[in-house]
């Protein structure tokens, strides 16, 4: 018998759903009640989702004009997305930290009406590479051409020379 710590009924773990990661081998609240927390969850995040949609269609010129204008940011946010969805970007990145990756992405915006050339903030140890994976923290980071950036092809340095 295990106690579950949402509802605090002792319940057969057969009950519970199966985790490594906790000493028993199961995770601490019966599938009961993670189910009603999925659900909830779900709920409020269809909500906000649905909020944003309504915004945008009412808005569109708008968010259109944001999004053009601060393209450093856009690029920063879909970068975090991404490197977050493959586990990329650790949780214990301080605030400056994540600061300077969105400085990356202004400088790579400002360099791109300079040299008229098309900048990317590129990853010095891919974040998906053959032999290594990096990454998404500033001292990974730097802006080379987006031509360079291609030629690169998801190797680290090192590889490209053999």
């Amino acid at each position: 018998m295990k106690s579950c710590t949402k509802c605090l009924n002792q319940k057969d773990y057969s009950l519970f759903h199966k985790d490594k990661s906790k000493k028993d081998g199961f995770r601490n609240i019966c599938k009961e009640c993670a189910t009603k927390q999925i659900t909830a969850w779900q709920q409020t995040s269809e909500k906000y989702r649905d909020t944003y949609k309504e915004y945008y269609k009412k808005n569109k010129d708008k968010c259109l004009s944001w999004k053009n204008s601060n393209k450093d940011k856009v690029r920063a946010t879909k970068a975090a997305y991404r490197s977050n969805r493959q586990q990329r970007q650790p949780t214990w990145l301080t605030k400056e930290q994540k600061e300077q990756i969105l400085e990356f992405y202004t400088v790579a915006k400002e360099f791109e009406s300079i040299f008229l050339r098309k900048q990317e903030v590129d990853h010095i140890v891919p974040l998906k590479g053959k032999t290594v994976s990096g990454l998404h923290v500033p001292w990974n980071l730097r802006i080379i051409t987006a031509e360079e950036n291609l030629t690169k092809r998801n190797k680290w340095d090192w590889e490209l020379q053999q």
